[in-house]
């Protein structure tokens, strides 16, 4: 069985979580099955063919690639990562359902969804979110969790002082952009940090092109008197497990997350975390994270107090033992079976 992995973007241009996801796919399969090859696509290559191909992410592009895929006799994965708040989930329903003739990204998602031969969800919210706005059937989907990998990220990880010389802070690692809330939860850091005896660390890379939005991260930064620590992007994922085992807790503020790679590393690593709050993340986690609305700004003070006061919920490693990246490709590979 020959399997191919597509994803949006170049990932010279833009790497996010669903470019992770898809290079774990490839790392776990390979790893323990002999029976299925699986790569990245060779868009150079015209002479490559394959039984499957498995879409990571969806854009207005990919119903127009599936469409080719199909004429040609192959088989359509889809793992769509995708879920919108109420109001847009509206939006795209109604755009669907009472305007047949307006062409939108809504419509070309949707016939997306539709070509695919069956859709991979991160979670069942996604699901049926997806189920509501374009009335696919049930048996279309199968779930396949978002992942951590667990020979790094771990309750064993050992700290390198000379590298983490800091004794108290609190950690976000993700893209800085406005989805991801980031900002907001700068700006009431810097409203109550002497109030608290922590820093706070981002780990990440801008990713807005609104220049304000930039201008106004680097003025956060400025103001804080040394006590928000941007350190851009680190590659290093053992790097990045020390981090997150030293931290007192991790915080992704985002408006909407499925559920958010870098939450399950932190509590795979036994650090307490506080996320957005949105049915995607209480999925994954249970009673076991502290959730706030992001886009209140008393929750974030709130959770940074109780951070403060050490009244965080504790997490727990074993319950998210299930997401690990080979467990889930495991699952995977059942589905390229049952597909093929």
């Amino acid at each position: 069985m020959k399997v191919c992995l597509i994803t949006r973007y170049p990932w010279s241009i833009f790497w996010g979580g669903a470019e992770v996801q898809a290079q774990y796919y490839l790392e776990k399969i390979c790893q323990y099955e002999n029976n299925i090859e699986i790569e990245f696509i060779d868009y150079y290559d015209k002479n490559k063919k394959y039984d499957i191909y498995h879409f990571i992410g969806i854009d207005y592009s990919t119903s127009a690639i599936m469409k080719k895929v199909k004429a040609n006799g192959g088989k359509v994965i889809l793992s769509p990562i995708f879920y919108l708040n109420s109001k847009k989930e509206r939006v795209a329903k109604l755009i669907n359902n009472y305007l047949p003739l307006l062409q939108t990204n809504w419509k070309l998602y949707g016939a997306a969804m539709k070509s695919a031969d069956i859709i991979l969800p991160n979670s069942h919210a996604e699901m049926e979110q997806i189920i509501n706005i374009w009335s696919l059937e049930k048996n279309k989907f199968k779930i396949i969790p978002n992942g951590y990998d667990e020979t790094i990220f771990n309750q064993v990880v050992n700290i390198n002082k000379e590298l983490i010389n800091l004794e108290k802070y609190i950690l976000c690692v993700s893209m800085i952009d406005e989805r991801k809330n980031i900002l907001q939860l700068m700006k009431n850091f810097n409203k109550i940090r002497n109030k608290v005896n922590f820093s706070l660390v981002l780990i990440g890379d801008i990713r807005s092109s609104d220049i304000k939005f930039k201008l106004e991260i680097e003025t956060q930064i400025s103001d804080s008197d040394g006590r928000i620590i941007f350190l851009g992007k680190i590659e290093n994922k053992d790097v990045l497990a020390q981090w997150y085992t030293g931290a007192l807790a991790h915080i992704l503020p985002s408006v909407l997350e499925t559920p958010g790679l870098s939450s399950l590393e932190a509590m795979a690593c036994g650090t307490p975390i506080v996320v957005g709050d949105c049915l995607p993340v209480r999925e994954y986690f249970g009673k076991y994270a502290n959730y706030i609305d992001g886009n209140t700004e008393t929750q974030i003070i709130e959770v940074l107090l109780d951070i403060n006061n050490n009244k965080l919920i504790k997490p727990n490693a074993e319950y998210i033992e299930k997401f690990s990246w080979l467990e889930i490709g495991k699952k995977l590979s059942k589905v390229y079976y049952e597909i093929y």
